[in-house]
Protein backbone atom coordinates (compact mmCIF):
# COMPACT_ATOMS: atom_id res chain seq x y z
CA UNK A 1 0.00 0.00 0.00
CA UNK A 2 3.03 2.30 0.70
CA UNK A 3 4.84 1.82 -1.96
CA UNK A 4 2.38 2.16 -4.61
CA UNK A 5 1.57 5.72 -2.53
CA UNK A 6 4.90 6.41 -2.66
CA UNK A 7 5.18 5.39 -6.46
CA UNK A 8 1.92 7.54 -7.39
CA UNK A 9 3.56 10.76 -5.52
CA UNK A 10 7.16 10.32 -6.78
CA UNK A 11 5.67 9.70 -10.86
CA UNK A 12 3.41 12.62 -9.87
CA UNK A 13 6.17 14.78 -8.50
CA UNK A 14 8.92 13.77 -11.47
CA UNK A 15 5.97 14.48 -14.19
CA UNK A 16 5.51 18.01 -12.54
CA UNK A 17 9.41 19.10 -13.25
CA UNK A 18 9.57 18.00 -16.44
CA UNK A 19 6.84 19.97 -17.10
CA UNK A 20 8.08 23.15 -15.35
CA UNK A 21 11.40 22.34 -17.05
CA UNK A 22 10.20 22.03 -20.52
CA UNK A 23 7.56 24.96 -19.96
CA UNK A 24 10.79 26.99 -19.01
CA UNK A 25 13.03 25.65 -21.82
CA UNK A 26 10.15 26.96 -24.18
CA UNK A 27 9.71 30.36 -22.80
CA UNK A 28 12.68 31.79 -21.76
CA UNK A 29 14.81 31.51 -24.73
CA UNK A 30 11.62 33.84 -26.39
CA UNK A 31 11.51 36.39 -24.21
Amino acid sequence: MMNELFGEFLGTLILILLGNGVVAGVVLPKT
